[in-house]
């Protein structure tokens, strides 16, 4: 029943190239867009070895430079790690809620040997480790062809898992596939949360992904952790996640779990770490991430924190329009963006969108009443979602948080 194919779009990936700039204390980087070619990686190699060349250097400088552009068994790579930066802040490890209008680099830092010495490598020198920010002077850039980079994406194998499938609880664990979404020399990408199965594809950006890097050089792979790294719960932290929404509402920050599967019957730990989730602990997440310290419950704990405005039993479908005692019901005055519905006690979702007939009067834009084009935001047997309310002929009606202290 909601299951249903929508129109979807190829995400489209962005690289940066580094433009080095002389400034009196050293090198740094500044990081102009283009995008993928074969033309443009030779061109940033040609020019950061053209740059070596010329620019004058500390001692240090010039014996390390030396080793790595004359000695490259010397190079041995032990360690990588995808840092991401937000609209060109610093890149850290730290997993990220953005807005979906943020941009986010994705960037691949290598820990090396360089005859004994240890040297990072990267596209950005602007880089925080485990809590330490690197000295730029031991980060470089890659200057030779003798790399390959493979990024992926982590997603979880199903849209759905339940931990009560036995009529008893027993944790299913999520499992995890990586998708090859780009190969070469390419160490920044920027990420987006589109999912790999383009049928899925269909939250304009929205929602939350996880990233994967693997390095080959001189007969060595090494990787960041990926679909392997699984714990209890499932998928670990260190997996580099970047989540995506539309804003700082309650509704906006329910967008930023979709992708990830629905748990009937989920632990805290996989909904505040966004492993997984079902519909009462949505409402919850995203309730508190606006600044509500509310405990999680389950459906029908959600009243405690609310007003009941209208009730199934005298909510009616007629036509394609939803009444209440008789009465249509306003969007905008008898219900909100926020409120709560509610089936059968047993099902939640949040009224998002005022929408209508896209062949009627409105053309589909908001029309003022509550018809079965609006939509909800929820999570039902599948990943969260906006859906139409074009499956159901009544709910309650519930405003959320009405008789919650903080709220």
């Amino acid at each position: 029943m909601f299951n249903r194919i929508r129109k979807s779009k190829v995400a489209k990936g962005l690289a940066s190239i580094i433009t080095p700039l002389v400034l009196a204390s050293g090198i740094y980087f500044s990081t102009p867009k283009f995008s993928y070619s074969e033309d443009n990686i030779a061109s940033r190699n040609a020019m950061v070895q053209e740059t070596y060349s010329v620019l004058p250097k500390t001692e240090d400088d010039k014996s390390l430079t030396s080793i790595i552009e004359d000695e490259k068994s010397n190079i041995i790579i032990n360690k990588a790690y995808i840092t991401s930066s937000v609209n060109g802040q610093i890149s850290s490890i730290k997993n990220k809620e953005v807005k979906v209008e943020d941009t986010v680099k994705l960037n691949l830092v290598v820990e090396a040997s360089v005859d004994g010495k240890k040297l990072y490598f990267s596209d950005v020198n602007d880089v925080t480790l485990n809590g330490k920010k690197l000295d730029s002077k031991i980060i470089k850039p890659w200057v030779h062809e003798d790399i390959d980079i493979t990024w992926y994406k982590v997603e979880a194998e199903k849209s759905s898992y339940n931990n009560w499938e036995t009529g008893k609880f027993v944790m299913e664990v999520p499992k995890y596939k990586e998708t090859k979404i780009l190969e070469g020399e390419e160490w920044s990408i920027i990420a987006d949360a589109n999912p790999t199965d383009i049928l899925k594809d269909v939250n304009d950006g929205l929602g939350t992904m996880r990233y994967k890097v693997e390095v080959f050089h001189n007969n060595k792979t090494i990787s960041t952790p990926g679909k392997n790294s699984v714990g209890a719960y499932g998928i670990n932290n260190d997996v580099h996640r970047i989540s995506f929404r539309t804003d700082d509402s309650f509704t906006g920050w329910m967008t930023s779990f979709f992708n990830i599967p629905y748990i009937f019957g989920n632990r805290v730990y996989q909904v505040e770490n966004y492993i997984g989730v079902d519909c009462a602990d949505l409402v919850i997440a995203a309730y508190r991430r606006v600044g509500h310290d509310i405990p999680y419950t389950h459906v029908t704990g959600l009243y405690q924190y609310s007003k009941v405005i209208a009730n199934e039993k005298n909510v009616k479908l007629e036509g394609k329009e939803f009444y209440h005692k008789g009465k249509p019901l306003l969007f905008g005055k008898d219900v909100k963006e926020g409120d709560l519905l509610v089936f059968e006690n047993s099902h939640v979702g949040v009224l998002y969108k005022d929408k209508s007939d896209p062949k009627g009067e409105f053309k589909g834009e908001a029309d003022g009443t509550l018809n079965e084009y609006d939509t909800i935001i929820h999570v039902y047997y599948d990943n969260p979602k906006e859906e139409a309310l074009d499956f159901v002929t009544r709910f309650s009606v519930v405003e959320f948080g009405k008789f919650y202290p903080s709220a």
